[in-house]
């Protein structure tokens, strides 16, 4: 998986991925995921935890290896922990168009993807089991229904109490300070970002407008 004579400890060494172009890289203690400016994610370490994304009873992998389980779908974000990885993925369908000539229509659905240790909660299915390849997260809540004046949980906009002055008078707002809404649940399909902790885990939904987290229910 290296080049030749370069076995000295400490040096930086060439890690061959078949000449993939790399964008993005994240290690845990025990193994390591990269992601392909196509979106295809690798992972290789220890297979203990199987944080690199092998199937069950799978050796530990000495090079970057594609993750077959999401070797289908387009990743757009990760994270990984000692204990669990987490993946934002994309399922591309396209339908040929109703006439011969026609162009075909595609579209897109982002599903959330964990596997690991299952203690704690951190993978997100429900119990405690493990899991050794990606494995999708399904149990998201609806959406709160919308209330008047915003989405909810939103603040209406406000400003900010005027300071006063030198000559003793209030200056003048020119424009309304609007704070930023808090986090609200989306429905998904729609996350665009994950990112994993010890034992918790978190999603942002589609259009940044939703927080998910999922953790031991005893935390």
């Amino acid at each position: 998986c290296v080049l030749p004579n370069t076995k000295l400890a400490g040096l930086p060494r060439f890690l061959d991925c078949d000449h993939t172009h790399m964008v993005k890289v994240c290690a845990s203690p025990t193994h390591i995921l990269c992601l392909s400016k196509d979106g295809l994610l690798f992972g290789w370490g220890d297979a203990a935890l199987s944080g690199h994304g092998g199937s069950v009873g799978c050796a530990d992998i000495k090079c970057p290896t594609p993750i077959a389980a999401l070797s289908s779908l387009k990743t757009i974000s990760f994270s990984t922990r000692l204990k669990h990885s987490l993946a934002v993925s994309v399922e591309t369908i396209t339908t040929p168009g109703p006439e011969e000539f026609d162009e075909p229509t595609s579209t897109y659905t982002a599903r959330v993807y964990s596997w690991g240790v299952g203690g704690e909660g951190r993978l997100g299915h429900g119990d405690d089991s493990p899991v050794y390849t990606p494995t999708e997260v399904k149990w998201f809540p609806p959406p709160p229904p919308e209330e008047e004046g915003g989405a909810p949980g939103s603040r209406p906009p406000s400003v900010p109490p005027p300071t006063t002055g030198e000559d003793g008078e209030a200056p003048a707002v020119s424009e309304p300070v609007v704070p930023v809404p808090d986090p609200v649940a989306v429905s998904l399909p729609g996350p665009t970002c994950v990112a994993a902790g010890e034992a918790h885990s978190l999603c942002i939904g589609k259009d940044g407008k939703g927080l998910f987290a999922w953790v031991s229910s005893s935390t």
